[in-house]
C-alpha cells in the first residue's frame, strides 16, 4: 500500500487537494481498457457514456433496455 509523504500530507493540509503520485501498473490498466471494450462492444445500442451503470440490469440504457 502507497502512503503519502510527508511533503504530500503537508500540501492537503495548507492545500486543501493534492494528486498522489501514483500509476496502476501498466497491465492492470489494459485488463481494465479491455474489459471495457468488450462492454461497449456488447451493447452497442447504449452510448457509452450511459454505461456508467452496467451493473444495472434495466434502464441503462436510451432505450431503456438492460446493459448485458
Amino acid at each position: 500500500m502507497t502512503m503519502l509523504t510527508a511533503t504530500e500530507r503537508a500540501r492537503y493540509q495548507t492545500e486543501g487537494w493534492l494528486v498522489p503520485d501514483f500509476r496502476l501498473p501498466t497491465s492492470r490498466v489494459q485488463a481494465l481498457q479491455q474489459a471495457l471494450d468488450e462492454l461497449i462492444a456488447a451493447n452497442p445500442g447504449v452510448r457509452p457514456e450511459k454505461l456508467v451503470s452496467a451493473h444495472i440490469a434495466r434502464g441503462a440504457g436510451d432505450n431503456g433496455e438492460g446493459v448485458r
